[in-house]
């Protein structure tokens, strides 16, 4: 076996020990807690945007559903942090 397929062997063993090192590290967080923390960070961002499509969304609700709405769209934008995070 030449250097080059030496080297080449050796990064393949470090890909594949980092790879199972990362999926373990994914394996241990809490996602539920990563899903409610972020909604919480969305809901109090749309509570103080004044995005036009957040702003559009609460005009065209009922007084009752308006809360609704923010906390919709927070649980929505959660989800899609922690899909990502996944790298689903």
């Amino acid at each position: 076996m030449d250097d080059n397929e030496w080297a080449l062997r050796k990064r393949l063993v470090e890909n594949f020990h980092e790879k199972r090192d990362e999926n373990e590290r994914l394996a241990k967080i809490d996602w539920d807690k990563v899903r409610v923390d972020a909604a919480i960070a969305a809901m109090q961002g749309l509570c103080n945007s004044c995005h036009d499509s957040v702003i559009r969304e609460i005009q065209e609700s009922s007084d009752k559903e308006r809360s609704n709405v923010i906390s919709f769209l927070a649980v929505r934008m959660a989800d899609a942090l922690v899909k990502e995070l996944k790298g689903e």
